[in-house]
């Protein structure tokens, strides 16, 4: 795609991750997830302020609200822990909402990554 004489990338910056694991909370269901990567920008004022994001929906069965935590853990090829990125929110009861965590920091040894989705008391 062409911007005044300048030339975007149709092809990702980043390496695509696959998840490794996936740790839900009880009475949650996690209805789907994609892991995003971001586009290569032709310029600084097009660029994303995230690398990647996974974004999916979470089902409350429970008959309560709840608060929760979604963390996304990257890992490298020998499964070490790089950095973990999270998102907060707040699901109302046998409610569904969408989640978004932003991989902030790159990492070229990134490989896999997983998800942890727990109920949480406070930010």
């Amino acid at each position: 795609m062409a911007v005044n004489d300048a030339t975007c990338s149709n092809n990702p910056a980043f390496q695509h991750l696959s998840c490794s694991n996936i740790d839900i909370a009880e009475g949650l269901t996690l209805e789907n997830h994609i892991f995003l990567v971001s586009q290569l920008p032709c310029c600084a004022q097009l660029a994303l302020p995230y690398w990647a994001k996974i974004t999916g929906w979470i089902i409350n069965g429970k008959s309560e609200e709840m608060l929760l935590t979604i963390t996304a853990t990257v890992f490298d090829k020998d499964a070490l822990a790089l950095a973990d990125y999270t998102d907060v929110m707040a699901l109302d009861g046998e409610q569904k909402g969408e989640f978004e965590v932003r991989l902030v920091e790159y990492c070229g040894k990134a490989a896999t990554y997983s998800l942890a989705i727990k109920e949480t008391e406070q930010f």
